[in-house]
């Protein structure tokens, strides 16, 4: 009898485990994204989340608009930019914006003003340093360039690349109020969906 009150009182009987789902993105900036957009939300206390990369838009888009009964299960969240070319689906959520997650980040924090808050709390980082060459791009191609190049400036300062990302999004997170929600209730559907099948 004591042995079952204390696993009651530390939590042990749990007849409602946290349901188990299976995230699919596009690539590792996709899962970066996806970890700081879920960092500090009730989502995280509701699901083991578990998120696998397809490598590339191609996989993903496949499995999105032909998902086998098989692949109910899994959650798909593919870039902003494939909303013309997927279909919305009970398992299917994009990542915020219109575009690639790096497309996302650079315009988001482009637009911020030199002398935002942001750019102090950066530390040594500021805005021309963060766009140092990469004024005014307007390509994927050149967003991802500018993702490594401001990794590859960060990566020998006690700032770094993981750091400005969780910063970026926490700013968005709050910047950004009824996109974080829009997202996060599509999502937690989708987990909701997927969950059943798991």
């Amino acid at each position: 009898y004591i042995k079952a009150k204390i696993n009651m009182v530390a939590g042990g009987f749990n007849n409602n485990p946290k349901p188990n789902v299976k995230v699919l993105v596009e690539d590792k900036m996709g899962k970066e994204l996806l970890n700081k957009l879920l960092n500090g939300e009730e989502i995280k206390r509701k699901y083991n989340i578990k998120i696998e990369i397809t490598n590339g838009d191609g996989v993903i888009k496949t499995l999105a608009n032909n998902v086998p009964k098989a692949l109910k299960d899994f959650v798909l969240l593919p870039d902003g930019d494939m909303k013309k070319k997927i279909k919305e689906g009970n398992n299917v959520v994009f990542l915020p914006g219109h575009s690639a997650p790096e497309t996302f980040l650079y315009k988001f924090l482009f637009l911020l003003p030199e002398e935002h808050v942001f750019w102090e709390n950066a530390s040594l980082f500021d805005k021309n340093a963060c766009f140092n060459g990469y004024v005014d791009k307007d390509t994927e191609k050149d967003h991802k360039k500018w993702v490594s190049a401001v990794k590859n400036q960060l990566n020998n300062s006690q700032f770094t690349f993981n750091n400005f990302l969780s910063a970026s999004i926490k700013l968005w997170k709050l910047e950004c109020k009824s996109d974080r929600c829009n997202f996060l209730s599509a999502f937690d559907n989708a987990c909701m969906y997927s969950g059943k099948y798991y």
